[in-house]
């Protein structure tokens, strides 16, 4: 799991919606849960505004619309469709994750971490979740928990290679080598992980050059729905700014 909003079906979205829909709202519905970009947010803007949704199938909708809103560095927009999505489904660790990293890369670090700690507790065996939490908080100057943690978390099984990094136990080399793997979509997406979370690590020794090379990187070759792309962007613009 890399954080992505998870997607309802849309016969789970027409079942809330009670009367059978038209082409046009089954059309919307379908670009809003799985096309990204402008005419993602146009389409999930009229399934809001059609009234047929509400509580949870709602709360996804919104999520979806903050997520391409966040890739187009729109984290205003963004933020206030994540509080839309909590306020709609309090259960939904995704939102809380979302919210947290919109505040993160807005400069409210305590909220940040509020949030992203709130979606790690609520999916305690989330590894990203984890280390979401480690790399907030290590910037609110907070002691990391991530060994007292792993104990809810599958260690045989990606990412954790990732988190043996930010626990001191292996490399960043070690973890791109471990990214590997027979299935070439499975590998893309891990290669994503090991890029952006090496950047991470690398911003966190002090090594901004090999950071700023990561997350170049990540932000050419991660999914643009993953969180990773958009919080490499927001990385580079952050190392920018220091310079």
């Amino acid at each position: 799991m890399r954080f992505v909003v998870a997607l309802v079906e849309l016969s789970a979205l027409f079942a809330v919606a009670g009367a059978p829909v038209s082409r046009a709202v089954a059309d919307d519905a379908n670009t809003c849960m799985y096309r990204i970009g402008d005419e993602q947010i146009a389409a999930c803007t009229r399934v809001i505004q059609s009234g047929r949704w509400s509580g949870q199938a709602l709360a996804r909708v919104y999520a979806r619309r903050g997520i391409a809103y966040r890739a187009k560095g729109d984290l205003d927009r963004a933020t206030a469709d994540y509080h839309e999505v909590v306020r709609l489904d309090r259960k939904l660790p995704e939102a809380y994750l979302e919210l947290g990293l919109a505040y993160l890369y807005r400069g409210n670090l305590p909220r940040a971490f509020a949030e992203v700690r709130q979606a790690s507790e609520f999916h305690p065996m989330d590894p990203y979740g984890a280390l979401w939490v480690d790399i907030v908080g290590q910037r609110n100057n907070l002691p990391s928990r991530l060994s007292e943690v792993i104990s809810n978390i599958d260690m045989t099984a990606w990412p954790a290679p990732v988190i043996r990094l930010f626990l001191g136990q292996t490399t960043p080399a070690a973890v791109l080598a471990a990214a590997a793997d027979p299935d070439p979509v499975k590998q893309a997406r891990q290669v994503c992980d090991a890029d952006f979370f090496n950047g991470e690590w690398s911003l966190r020794s002090g090594a901004k050059d090999e950071a700023r090379r990561l997350f170049l990187l990540a932000a050419g070759d991660c999914p643009k729905n993953f969180i990773q792309w958009s919080a490499a962007l927001e990385e580079l613009k952050s190392l920018r700014a220091s310079r």
